[in-house]
């Protein structure tokens, strides 16, 4: 029994001292680190019918994640969710809200694993618009007519077409649907199926890219219209005047 209790002190502290040389060992081989990870998409998590969109929506960021060497090592960034909850978020040009970053990895951990980040948020709404059909040039000879355009929806065929603008308010003031004809009107009677559909926000083109860009995603519900363009031969008139003058030769006798 004294065996055990004798200089129990300078025993524990040799047992101590043993568990950190071991543990001084382990951190040596496998030391603690960090590592910085680009993390995307950034998941929305918005309600049914929410009536806003998000523009210029971020789908990235960038965090930092500590753990032991191994675990960082073999970390990716499919290994971390970004997530936004926009569940009581409104409109405004700066809306805070909190982007949360989570690790799937239980040894790694996210430095700063909630971000606030500012969100321009708009109106949603959608915006029926008729599309108009325009043309560049008429090949010579031939005069336009009038133009038809028609589109499918569900099992009505209307004309002239009608297509839905989803997305932000901001975006609907003063905007209007086109089908540009490019190739050169000839033909009594010329069709083209799939004429794409452009739009222009007081005239200018609206980039359709930027669509995917908004949460949710903005979008046309027809992308395309059939176009018939209707052109016929032109004729052409010119008034010229008859003068009566003396010939420069003169014409044999008897005649004038």
């Amino acid at each position: 029994m004294n065996l055990i209790t004798e200089s129990w002190r300078l025993k524990l502290l040799a047992v101590g001292l043993s568990v950190l040389m071991l543990g001084a060992v382990a951190f040596a081989q496998n030391p603690p680190t960090f590592k910085t990870l680009t993390v995307g998409p950034i998941n929305y998590a918005i309600p049914s019918n929410w009536p806003f969109v998000v523009i210029n929506a971020p789908t990235r960021t960038t965090v930092r994640v500590t753990g032991l060497a191994d675990a960082i090592q073999s970390i990716s960034p499919s290994s971390l969710t970004a997530t936004i909850d926009l569940s009581k978020a409104t409109a405004g040009p700066a809306v805070k809200v909190n982007l949360v970053v989570k690790s799937s990895v239980a040894s790694v951990t996210v430095s700063n694993p909630t971000v606030p980040v500012y969100l321009n948020i708009d109106q949603r709404a959608i915006k029926p618009l008729t599309v108009q059909v325009r043309y560049r040039r008429v090949t010579d000879g031939w005069q336009f007519i009038r133009s038809e355009n028609s589109c499918s929806v569900g099992a009505a065929n209307i004309s002239p077409c009608v297509v839905n603008f989803d997305g932000p308010v901001s975006w609907q003031t003063k905007v209007a649907a086109y089908a540009d004809i490019t190739g050169s009107v000839e033909g009594d009677k010329t069709f083209t199926p799939t004429v794409p559909i452009d739009l222009e926000q007081n005239g200018v083109p609206v980039d359709l890219t930027n669509f995917a860009k908004t949460v949710p995603v903005s979008s046309l519900s027809i992308s395309a219209v059939g176009v018939t363009m209707y052109a016929r031969t032109s004729t052409t008139t010119k008034q010229v005047v008859l003068l009566d003058a003396p010939p420069i030769h003169l014409p044999p006798p008897g005649y004038r």
